[in-house]
């Protein structure tokens, strides 16, 4: 039996609450990501917010948003990771390159890479990890 994602109660839902349907979700990514540096219920971490989006077993969808001149250290994941800029320059780093990310580009890295991001500026990207930390 497959897991429902992350689910709102009808009443509650606003633009950018996921709208759960028959199949699956529906998320309008306007304007949650511009929101959230101002939201106080979702916890900054040295510049940081996140906040879990969609959640099945086989991937997860988080929305992140960073501060211009944070940084989230050297840190991996045995999951593959898609990384879509939504807004903002991000540099992302790994071992043999660094990556200048700009709104619209999207960057794939294989699972257990140590990697960092540095926010230029105020910057919104979704993460997408899938595969056995998922599951």
């Amino acid at each position: 039996m497959r897991e429902q994602p992350y689910k709102t109660e009808p009443a509650a839902l606003s633009s950018s609450s996921p709208a759960p349907f028959d199949s699956g979700v529906f998320i309008d990514l306007n304007e949650p990501a511009i929101r959230m540096f101002d939201d106080v219920s979702v916890k900054e971490e040295a510049g940081r917010k996140s906040k879990m989006l969609v959640k099945y077993p086989e991937f997860r969808i988080v929305l992140v948003t960073m501060r211009a001149g944070s940084r989230w250290n050297d840190h991996k994941t045995p999951s593959r990771i898609f990384l879509q800029v939504l807004r903002g320059h991000i540099l992302f780093c790994a071992p043999h390159a660094t990556f200048n990310l700009r709104t619209g580009q999207l960057l794939t890295l294989d699972p257990d890479i140590v990697h960092s991001v540095d926010s230029t500026e105020d910057s919104a990207f979704l993460l997408t990890l899938s595969g056995p930390a998922s599951q």
